[in-house]
């Protein structure tokens, strides 16, 4: 073998090792190129995923709030409804208390009249007295003339008193009233149709959101605003207030600032809770 051939042959043998020791690397490096790349498509799924079930809460969210909202415009619309027809109870309420008292005015002023008159009237009898004492000629036709203003005054007596026993009656009944009012707890001005009519009954069902269904309705005389207390036995468990009512059956929400204890189907609920 010649010296070139020599060469040659060595130079073959390193370019082989050379070839060879790329080959590896390049094999290495493919082989964790591939391995990354299925990392990162098992991390996109993964994100991909996490943002599919993140949209979903975010319209889960919206729809919640949409149906929030909803149910919050329509319990202010029927407290809208409740306020206006609570104003116009008191507005008549107050017209016809100043025109019982425009009444009762006129009466007493009526009767101030009469009993002035019935001053004069006396005061001129005796005027009429004194000049048959001093004509007596003329006795007969004065005596007749007395007579008859007589009957006149005892006939506007009658009057008086007729006016007087009625003062008394409107003023009897007046503190009549006043007495109920007050043994109810009310003023002339407050609503009379927010009063529930006394009614027993029991707790049919128990929803979400502090709802109760009561056994009671409509045809028991329950509307929507009234109240009833709860209680199981002689403990007192909260108040409600009715939000919907059918002809026997009525749905109801518990106030937060009267809950004593928690709600259960059988409970009792009554007008008014009396241990």
């Amino acid at each position: 073998m010649t010296f070139i051939g020599k060469i040659l042959t060595g130079l073959t043998l390193v370019l082989s090792i050379l070839f060879a020791s790329l080959s590896v690397v390049v094999f290495a490096t493919h082989r964790n190129w591939r391995d990354e790349s299925k990392k990162l498509e098992t991390s996109v799924t993964e994100l991909t995923n996490a943002n599919t079930r993140l949209r979903e809460d975010i319209q889960r969210s919206k729809d919640e709030y949409a149906r929030e909202q909803l149910a919050r415009k329509m319990a202010i619309a029927s407290l809208e409804t409740q306020l206006q027809t609570a104003v116009d109870l008191a507005k008549r309420a107050k017209d016809e208390s100043d025109s019982l008292n425009a009444q009762i005015g006129t009466l007493v002023s009526k009767g101030n009249t009469d009993s002035t008159q019935l001053a004069a009237v006396t005061s001129e009898v005796s005027e009429l007295r004194t000049q048959l004492r001093d004509s007596r000629a003329d006795r007969d036709s004065q005596f007749a003339e007395a007579t008859r203003l007589t009957d006149e005054v005892h006939g506007l007596q009658g009057v008086k008193d007729t006016l007087t026993a009625k003062n008394v009656q409107l003023a009897a009944s007046n503190a009549r009233f006043q007495k109920v009012l007050e043994a109810n707890n009310l003023t002339e001005f407050d609503e009379v149709e927010s009063i529930p009519p006394k009614v027993d009954g029991i707790v049919v069902a128990v929803a979400e959101r502090d709802l109760i269904e009561v056994s009671l309705g409509a045809d028991d005389g329950l509307k929507i605003g009234h109240t009833l207390d709860v209680h199981r036995g002689a403990v007192y468990l909260g108040r409600v207030v009715i939000k919907q009512t059918s002809p026997n059956r009525a749905v109801a929400q518990v106030l937060p600032e009267f809950r004593k204890g928690l709600i259960r189907t059988n409970d009792r609920v009554a007008t008014r809770f009396v241990n």
